[in-house]
């Protein structure tokens, strides 16, 4: 049957993926079970809810296996607009924990919406290019990538003055404020006469990749969560350069980063951000200020050794000299216990998860699919790349959390539900 509807060119069902959701909830098991050891001290059985949270996050992924992944083409944008309500959200309602507004209680458990926005952000841009009919054989320039004219530029810089006014430069003299927002208004109104009488009034013409990144980006700094805002920029320059980008246009983007990295520095970055980078830059110099966290974690990796202390063994955790030990460096607790040989069986098991990833990309009928197998490999190789990096010391410390590993319902549930919408692109399929 499923051969006879495949040979008339209609969409070819499979049957569900178990592998690639047994990989997930082993690795998610793992995790929470390392999350005994982690979590001690804490009130509450972090662990217990850790697993709830996965079962939940199962439950979620078969329901969207079921589901046929094109649905979620028809209704990408409207998602991406509620992604950015929900951070909206957070600055009006958020909790406030450890200097950040990054939760919005929702009675039992709180909800992260910058965890769900990165899954927003790879249905939004895998819909935009999986949209465009003639992608250039030679790859996009940047011009093509930002498309300057589009009204939602001078919007965003409308929101981000009103976000950051704070720390604008002459944010005193008020007249400033009054003529920064009507160049605003004005460059919007011109921007919208633009695409008018060009006639490209759809909104894919009046879309460009570039947005779907800057604007959540721009929420999520707010917060302020410089390590999630990111991982969200690497995901999505996976999706961009997997869809091929001219070499030139590369070097004028790396040119541009670097100078949006200095003005973050002095406009951006609070002061906690600066001095972790600082520690990074010079480690061992303040190993009691901005570098302890990364000096603790250093000790717990290299005390565990080949074949670590052993379960509930850790000294670092036990004595809870290791900050945020049941999040971002819930890593150093396992290398403490396990030692080196049972990182290796972990990241093992992140690599075969991701090898499951890329081959699903890589059999996906559509562009769609392919570019969610794309986004999915990108947001779990970079957070667990950043956050290894961080944990070992070969980057700096910037709030990362390791995937299906790391305490917190939403980052769990927000990677359970990329891995349903693979196993849906792996179950639906068209000839």
């Amino acid at each position: 049957m499923d051969a006879a509807v495949n040979a008339g060119g209609q969409r070819a069902r499979g049957g569900i993926n178990w592998l690639l959701w047994l990989t997930a909830a082993f690795t998610g098991g793992l995790g929470a079970w390392n999350l005994m050891s982690a979590a001690r001290g804490f009130e509450g059985d972090l662990a217990m809810l850790q697993t709830i949270y996965l079962a939940f996050g199962l439950l979620v992924a078969l329901g969207i296996a079921l589901i046929d992944y094109h649905i979620f083409e028809r209704i990408a944008y409207p998602l991406f607009f509620l992604s950015l309500l929900s951070l909206l959200a957070v600055l009006a309602v958020g909790r406030v924990a450890s200097g950040s507004r990054r939760w919005i209680p929702l009675g039992l458990f709180n909800f992260q919406p910058s965890e769900m926005a990165k899954i927003a952000v790879i249905l939004a841009l895998a819909k935009y290019f999986s949209d465009e009919s003639d992608p250039p054989a030679a790859g996009y320039r940047l011009w093509d990538l930002i498309k300057p004219a589009t009204p939602f530029y001078p919007l965003g810089a409308l929101g981000a003055l009103i976000l950051f006014w704070e720390k604008a430069p002459l944010a005193e003299a008020g007249h400033w404020r009054f003529l920064m927002l009507a160049a605003c208004m004005i460059w919007a109104a011109l921007s919208v006469l633009y695409v008018y009488r060009v006639g490209r009034t759809s909104l894919h013409d009046m879309l460009s990749p570039v947005i779907p990144i800057v604007l959540p980006a721009i929420l999520i700094i707010r917060q302020p969560d410089l390590g999630t805002s990111l991982a969200l920029a690497a995901v999505a320059g996976t999706i961009i350069l997997f869809m091929k980008v001219r070499f030139r246009s590369l070097l004028i983007a790396a040119a541009v980063l670097v100078a949006a990295s200095v003005a973050s520095w002095y406009l951006v970055l609070e002061p906690y951000q600066k001095g972790r980078i600082e520690a990074f830059l010079s480690p061992g110099t303040d190993t009691m200020g901005s570098g302890y966290h990364a000096y603790q974690s250093i000790i717990a990796v290299g005390s565990g050794r080949l074949h670590g202390k052993g379960f509930m063994e850790s000294t670092q955790t036990k004595y809870q000299f290791l900050p945020e030990q049941h999040t971002d460096f819930v890593f150093s607790v396992w290398a403490e216990e396990r030692g080196f040989i049972g990182c290796a069986l972990v990241l093992g098991l992140f690599l075969f998860l991701l090898v499951q990833i890329v081959n699903i990309a890589s059999g996906a009928r559509d562009r769609f699919g392919v570019l969610i197998g794309v986004g999915m490999a990108g947001m779990v190789f970079w957070h667990l790349f950043i956050n290894v990096g961080m944990v070992i010391g070969v980057l700096p410390v910037v709030g990362i959390t390791l995937p299906l590993w790391s305490y917190g319902g939403s980052s769990v549930v927000a990677i359970l539900v990329g891995v349903g919408l693979l196993m849906s692109v792996s179950r639906h399929k068209r000839a």
